[in-house]
């Protein structure tokens, strides 16, 4: 789309460009390094089990890295009443479709890593994250460089900072989150931090364009009452 080596798409290139300001022409074109956007069935069966461990209406959700708001949009109406949505999406021109789209929910169209949002407060955090060997500056984690080496590690670890105890994550991320053996820091920062509740290798044709497996990850922040899990099957777990 965006090479023009490939003249395949010269007429909807030339449609682009004349609807778009440059500005955005190169942000969307940037864009595609992590715009995988999630098939609604999948966000939909992630929105189920959300319910299954007991997320109910009028609690609280962020989904970082949104795109345009698959996720919000196959929310179960059961779980609309009170509820307050987050959404967090860098690219400007996706960010104002799903402040069009959502605009009861607080959008914010930022990098993840620029957002100011409390700590220990989100009920649920559900989404597909940015995924690649893309370093994220972020001062906050200026001591754990290896959460910052990659992109779908660090959305996994703010996230889990996010929730307040006995909050939830559900995320689909690449499967080197799990496998990586140079991610072995990051795992053990996961587990001195939350109860890993399980993991799902997604099939491969689940994305039919991307060439990386994918895993479906589950995790839980203890409640307050219960001392720091450590559990070791954040790392080398077999899924």
């Amino acid at each position: 789309m965006f090479t023009a080596r490939d003249r395949s798409w010269d007429e909807l290139r030339g449609q682009m460009d004349s609807l778009l300001t440059r500005e955005e022409y190169e942000a969307a074109r940037l864009s595609t390094l992590n715009a995988h956007y999630t098939r609604r069935d999948l966000a939909f069966e992630m929105w189920q089990l959300a319910k299954r461990l007991g997320f109910r209406a009028g609690g609280t959700v962020l989904e970082p890295g949104m795109g345009v708001g698959n996720f919000f949009m196959v929310m179960p109406k059961d779980l609309m009443p009170g509820t307050r949505r987050v959404g967090v999406e860098m690219d400007e021109l996706t960010g104002a479709i799903a402040k069009a789209l959502f605009p009861n929910s607080t959008i914010l169209i930022e990098p993840f890593q620029k957002t100011s949002l409390p700590d220990n407060y989100f009920d649920l955090v559900i989404g597909n994250v940015p995924f690649g060997k893309i370093e994220i500056v972020d001062p906050a984690f200026r001591r754990e460089p290896f959460i910052t080496r990659n992109i779908h590690n660090y959305f996994l670890a703010k996230s889990l900072l996010k929730l307040r105890p006995g909050g939830v994550l559900i995320a689909i991320t690449w499967r080197h989150t799990m496998d990586a053996k140079t991610g072995k820091w990051f795992r053990a920062w996961m587990s001195e931090r939350a109860e890993l509740l399980g993991a799902i290798r997604l099939p491969r044709e689940t994305f039919q364009r991307l060439q990386w497996g994918r895993d479906l990850k589950i995790a839980e922040m203890p409640p307050k009452t219960k001392s720091a899990l450590v559990d070791s099957s954040f790392n080398g777990a077999a899924i």
